[in-house]
């Protein structure tokens, strides 16, 4: 029987979490021709919300959705590239009507048929490389006009890595003009969002409906733990789910971990065999805590992160707080918070990943 929970990766399908809300309210946005910019901290499950919607958008025919990861790109020509050619892969039916197309689109742009085995993919080459991204981003509407593409850019914010600024100038002057497109903006570092889409001196600000996603309903993942236990011929205790429950917080990528190790090590999961899922799971992530520890070179910070770890949501840093713990000032604390921030290790005045904050108070003592 094979294990339901799957954490780590993108999930779709029977493997999503619920979502029904957000996905519906999003899904009739971009069908409308809305764009969106969709923020959520990291193991929210953004990535596969977005692969689950345009699943559901792909099979229903109305659009054709390609979600494009920036995260794999490097330079401008590799996202010019990209672009090119997923809606290549997504929105053609054969190579022939794609190279025909595209010859008939472009004077700049031609098309590389690349045959390993039996895999067949196209790479589109750029006669001119100074206007390559203007003429991806116009061949998108273009190809929208038969039917309405939809174009998810996952971690958008990895655009700061190359000449975001210029790009973002571009992309808005080619966008705004745009009628057979709509656009999904995603990312999971907060401060560089809103730099590029609520700063009003950015290309990007207000350009589309800005959607946070947040935790899931405790009784929604209470259902989806239950069910998947039961398809597979398991029990889980309500003691266990309640731990689960409480850990994760609404986070569906904690619950999808602790599941799949409980699932693995018993047919009838109690709160014993969830806390071993959970000691099992810290000391496989042990080797990148201790990385992501070492990376951390203020005493001050690790000895923050401690105390953070510890107390969690009870960390208020007023002055009585200040002061029985020896935290020198609030300016000292703010200092190494906005470093934590930006290394992803805090986020709204916690831990992150609630897997190293237990790992913390397990490991490292002041």
């Amino acid at each position: 029987m094979k294990n339901p929970f799957i954490y780590g990766t993108i999930v779709t399908g029977k493997y999503f979490v619920d979502r029904e809300k957000e996905i519906n309210g999003i899904m009739n946005d971009l069908l409308s021709g809305q764009h969106i910019i969709l923020y959520s901290p990291r193991k929210m499950g953004k990535s596969s919300l977005i692969e689950e919607m345009f699943r559901r958008i792909n099979r229903g025919g109305k659009a054709i959705a390609i979600r494009i990861n920036l995260q794999s790109v490097i330079t401008k020509e590799d996202f010019a590239k990209l672009l090119i050619a997923e809606v290549i892969r997504k929105a053609y039916s054969s190579f022939e009507k794609a190279i025909n197309e595209i010859k008939k689109f472009f004077e700049k742009i031609s098309v590389r048929i690349i045959i390993e085995g039996d895999k067949i993919a196209v790479e589109p080459l750029f006669r001119d490389k100074k206007e390559l991204l203007e003429e991806a981003l116009e061949f998108l509407d273009k190809k929208g006009k038969k039917k309405r593409l939809i174009i998810a850019f996952d971690e958008f914010q990895e655009i700061e890595k190359f000449d975001g600024l210029e790009i973002e100038k571009l992309m808005r002057a080619i966008m705004e003009k745009q009628r057979n497109v709509s656009y999904l903006f995603a990312g999971s570092e907060k401060h560089l969002i809103s730099l590029i889409f609520e700063n009003e001196e950015r290309p990007f600000y207000r350009f589309g409906k800005m959607v946070k996603l947040g935790p899931i309903k405790r009784e929604d993942l209470e259902k989806f733990i239950v069910e998947k236990f039961k398809e597979t011929g398991k029990k889980i205790s309500k003691s266990a789910i309640n731990f689960i429950l409480d850990f994760s917080e609404g986070i569906p990528f904690y619950v999808q971990a602790i599941c799949h190790e409980a699932w693995n090590l018993a047919e009838n999961i109690d709160l014993k065999v969830v806390k071993k899922a959970m000691d099992n799971l810290i000391s496989s992530f042990s080797p990148g805590f201790e990385i992501i520890w070492r990376n951390v070179r203020s005493e001050y910070q690790r000895r923050l992160l401690i105390i953070m770890a510890k107390e969690d949501k009870n960390f208020k840093p007023n002055t009585k707080f200040i002061e029985e713990h020896d935290l020198k000032s609030f300016a000292h604390i703010r200092k190494a918070i906005i470093t934590l921030e930006k290394m992803g290790i805090i986020h709204e005045n916690r831990i992150a990943d609630f897997f190293f904050r237990e790992w913390i108070k397990r490991e490292k003592i002041i």
